[in-house]
């Protein structure tokens, strides 16, 4: 995008307490707007990452519960040494057996073993069992959400061999970060006066992100510990039934 034009049309919004940009940076916005969501499609919510990010989230939710590992020495680490480093000393410090330290296991060594996909659902599926399903997963909270898992992993492990504690993690992402940020434009019309709009009412791209956004880009994501994909993935269907019993 073009930086020094969008920073050039930067002006401040009707109320002055926030920044707008002039008619002339819509273009230059558009682009940084479509930079950013396509960051979030291929980068920050790609099903790899999401696997990943899921992953040390529950494995430090584990040291805590463990009393391992106390939130003021994970802020001093994650600044002070390399991923490697970190992830390498809290492996060593997880109880042997542990969800930590089998979570923490896939992600350290010569060869990272990141947790797959088992199921996805998506706002964009148009039939109305997966949209129910999709809006009834993005409102848990994080007792629910905990709770589903724990009897899902019991029932799968009930048709062959058991599932550990950890093996299964249901990631749905960060609920403050369903939309793409409204950007005010101000539109001059001579000898000071002028109007605003928000961006997505000028530009129809933008608008048509910001619903794409949501529809397609924000996922739910069922994933499972590698060991178990060769079972587990061939009835995929069967497993979208299990999930729909649990919940109710």
């Amino acid at each position: 995008y073009d930086r020094e034009r969008l920073l050039n049309s930067l002006t401040v919004n009707g109320q002055g307490d926030g920044l707008a940009v002039t008619s002339k940076g819509i273009v230059s916005a558009q682009i940084f707007l479509f930079c950013r969501y396509t960051m979030y499609s291929e980068v920050y919510w790609h099903h790899t990452v999401r696997s990943l990010s899921a992953m040390l989230e529950q494995a430090w939710s584990d040291l805590v519960r463990q009393g391992q590992l106390e939130s003021d020495e994970l802020l001093s680490r994650l600044l002070t040494v390399g991923d490697d480093e970190l992830l390498q000393g809290l492996a060593a410090e997880a109880a042997p057996g542990s969800i930590a330290a089998r979570t923490l296991s896939c992600l350290t060594g010569d060869r990272r073993r990141p947790y797959k996909r088992l199921l996805t659902w998506s706002r964009a599926y148009d039939d109305a069992t997966s949209k129910e399903m999709y809006a009834r997963l993005h409102g848990l909270s994080a007792a629910e959400s905990s709770a589903l898992v724990v009897a899902l992993r019991e029932r799968l492990g009930q048709a062959g061999r058991p599932l550990p504690a950890g093996d299964i993690i249901l990631d749905i992402p960060p609920r403050d970060k369903d939309r793409l940020p409204e950007v005010t434009v101000y539109h001059p019309h001579g000898r000071g006066g002028g109007s605003y709009t928000s961006l997505a009412e000028s530009s129809k791209i933008v608008s048509g992100m910001g619903q794409d956004f949501l529809a397609a880009v924000k996922k739910i994501r069922l994933f499972v510990h590698p060991d178990h994909v060769a079972r587990l993935a061939g009835d995929r269907e069967g497993l979208k039934v299990a999930v729909q019993e649990v919940l109710t």
